[in-house]
């Protein structure tokens, strides 16, 4: 057997035979980890919990409305307070953390979960007073300790109350009033 021999039939069918292997071991990884991903997403959406915005002039059963409050447990003369009606949905509980404005961090007074199809009327009490340029949060976590930051911002309105705006990436949807 010549050296040209050996090396076109032992050789280069090993070093076929590899590289044949880690192309086929690689796809089947990148395929497997591609799924999880899916499956992760997906289980993240039915988990993640969906809830909007009810108008104070809107007809909604307010008489199974939650008071739920953050912040602050006594009221102080400078205090402010946020408010709006929420409701949420049936895709999944929805567990309020708390509400960062500015740099300050205020949680739930008492409990912090939302039922599915629960209407809240969500209170936020802070010492900061609240402008344009605040910086508010509103942070909500699924059941899988799965964080959602909802960035909350005021709007300047001629009428008693001002209103804030909510946005989630795609989603504008005016949404607390505010007085002092």
């Amino acid at each position: 057997m010549t050296c040209y021999d050996f090396f076109k039939d032992i050789i280069i069918p090993i070093v076929s035979a590899l590289i044949g292997g880690i192309a086929t071991f690689l796809g089947v990884k990148i395929t497997i980890d591609n799924e999880k991903r899916k499956e992760q997403e997906k289980k993240i959406k039915e988990i993640k919990p969906y809830f909007y915005r009810i108008d104070s002039y809107q007809e909604y059963e307010h008489e199974k409305a939650v008071n739920f409050c953050i912040g602050l447990e006594q009221a102080k003369d400078k205090e402010w307070k946020l408010g709006g009606i929420i409701k949420n949905t049936d895709n999944a509980i929805m567990i309020i953390k708390g509400v960062t404005i500015q740099d300050t961090f205020y949680k739930a007074q008492s409990g912090n979960v939302i039922d599915k199809n629960c209407i809240v009327n969500l209170y936020i009490h802070c010492n900061e007073s609240i402008s344009e340029e605040t910086n508010i949060v509103l942070e909500i976590e699924d059941i899988l300790n799965n964080k959602y930051n909802y960035k909350l911002k005021t709007k300047d309105g001629k009428e008693i109350s001002e209103y804030i705006e909510m946005k989630n990436r795609n989603q504008n949807d005016n949404w607390f009033y505010q007085n002092k």
